[in-house]
């Protein structure tokens, strides 16, 4: 089975992509990484593609547009789509058969120097759902139901994990070896 990394990048994180997200990508073996953002390339691309979606609406409509890029761009069978105030740390060693599937990460963040797990969407009002900052899914599942169709809502990540569920799509998770950081604990995402 083979695996894309597909990094949702946004101007204002142009830093943090650079410096944080796309090394911790390139550290693991990836088959295929692809940046879709909404600015050009401002380094050597070299282990990635990079590919530049201007800004249409400036609203989350952006990211479900830009995620549907970064999957036409890549052939894998499983995609991880990862936010730019997110490192992948872990990756799964294996993936589960089938074409309906949502792997939710195990998600923190360093908070006064120590570990502080993150709700990664099992937990809350709105669970159970993959949250945008991560997920992993299944080619299959993102062909039948794109992100585009999704419903154009702020919640659209509860909203289209629903329609996912709804298509027969099971959640897995969180996955202890499907790690992720969260870059901006100023942001204090553990409230």
């Amino acid at each position: 089975m083979s695996l894309a990394c597909i990094i949702i990048a946004h101007t204002k994180r142009r830093d943090l992509v650079r410096e944080r997200v796309l090394p911790s990508a390139l550290a693991l073996p990836f088959d295929e990484i692809v940046v879709v953002a909404d600015y050009a390339a401002d380094l050597p691309v070299n282990g990635f593609r990079w590919l530049c979606v201007e800004p249409m609406t400036t609203t989350t409509i952006d990211a479900l547009v830009k995620r549907d890029v970064g999957t036409l761009a890549t052939t894998a069978d499983w995609l991880l789509y990862l936010c730019d105030d997110h490192a992948i740390r872990q990756l799964p060693t294996r993936y589960p058969p089938g074409f309906a599937l949502v792997g939710v990460p195990t998600r923190f963040c360093w908070h006064e120097e120590h570990m502080e797990p993150l709700n990664s969407g099992l937990e809350g009002q709105y669970a159970p759902y993959c949250g945008g900052h991560a997920g992993l899914f299944s080619r299959g599942l993102i062909q039948r139901r794109p992100w585009s169709t999704m419903p154009h809502h702020r919640l659209w990540d509860v909203l289209s994990t629903q329609l996912f569920v709804q298509d027969g799509a099971t959640l897995l998770g969180p996955l202890e070896d499907f790690v992720i950081e969260d870059l901006e604990p100023e942001n204090r995402p553990w409230q």
